[in-house]
């Protein structure tokens, strides 16, 4: 499709762009691979085919930089809380605020409000 031909395209050009910068040594020894369930025919579960690899944490998306709203409403309670999930030995917790999936920690300085990466798209993994 012109679709997939374009976004084939685009993923060459990046290959091509990481190849550049590509450096040798122990640390590129640790390959990151990844897949998405939801983006294949028939949302087939891929787990088994990368059973020898390890599944790297969730990971966070970018940080909500306009947050007031996100934060009114968890005080407010007017939230639906889903999970929390560990990384760098620090809680997030997802909750849906108004149909929208957020990350909240609370740092130093406060609480940290992200958006949320489902994982169900892209799972990391590496050997």
């Amino acid at each position: 499709t012109k679709w997939a031909k374009q976004l084939r395209e685009s993923n060459l050009e990046l290959i091509i762009e990481a190849l550049k910068t590509y450096e040798r040594g122990p640390k590129s020894e640790q390959a990151i691979r990844y897949f998405s369930r939801a983006s294949m025919i028939g949302r087939i579960d891929m787990a088994p085919v990368w059973s020898l690899h390890r599944q790297l944490p969730e990971k966070l998306g970018e940080k909500v930089e306009k947050d007031d709203d996100v934060l009114r409403a968890l005080k407010a309670k007017q939230f639906k809380y889903r999970y929390t999930f560990l990384r760098d030995k620090r809680a997030y917790n997802v909750y849906q605020i108004q149909g929208q999936k957020y990350v909240v920690s609370k740092g130093s300085k406060g609480f940290e409000v992200f958006h949320y990466r489902d994982p169900h798209f892209f799972r990391f993994c590496s050997l």
